[in-house]
């Protein structure tokens, strides 16, 4: 792992990618081409930005477990001075 680490988040991010997506979809919905529905195209998406980001989390707590908790003290900090509150909060005009 630590040997390798930008290959292997890229293979993490392919297959959690790739996995979500044929949960979301199903082998049918891959073997018979065309658009998505309006129902699967949203989880689609969501595995596609779910991929990279797990592998980046999981693989920083792995290789370089002080580098995960700069980004959880970074989280913390930043809903302390309501950086994380304030959009959650505000109501649309």
């Amino acid at each position: 792992m630590q040997r390798y680490p930008v290959a292997l988040y890229f293979a993490l991010a392919f297959t959690v990618t790739w996995g979500g997506i044929l949960l979301a979809v199903g082998p049918e919905g891959i073997a018979r081409g065309g658009s998505l529905g309006d129902r699967v195209a949203p989880l689609v998406f969501l595995a596609m930005i779910a991929g990279p980001s797990t592998a980046g989390i999981l693989l920083t707590g792995v290789i370089d477990a002080a580098g995960l908790w700069i980004v959880v003290a970074m989280v913390a900090w930043a809903e302390g001075r309501g950086f994380v509150r304030r959009p959650l909060r505000a109501q649309p005009t």
